[in-house]
């Protein structure tokens, strides 16, 4: 359970521990950071949910 709590703990609050924990260049160079982040986050759950369902598939 403490995984799952802290997933939600840093979904919920995870930009604003990033901001307060580093100095940035801008709020612009944050901006851009962050959505840098969440395209990489987007992909890589995107390629592990497909090689579940293909491990799942091919285990039939």
């Amino acid at each position: 359970y403490t995984n799952l709590i802290g997933m939600i703990y840093l979904g919920i609050n995870g930009r604003e521990l990033a901001w307060q924990n580093k100095r940035w260049e801008s709020v612009e160079h944050f901006q851009q950071v962050q959505k840098k982040w969440s395209a990489w986050a987007l992909g890589l759950t995107l390629v592990s949910a497909l090689l579940l369902l293909a491990v799942i598939y091919w285990q039939r």
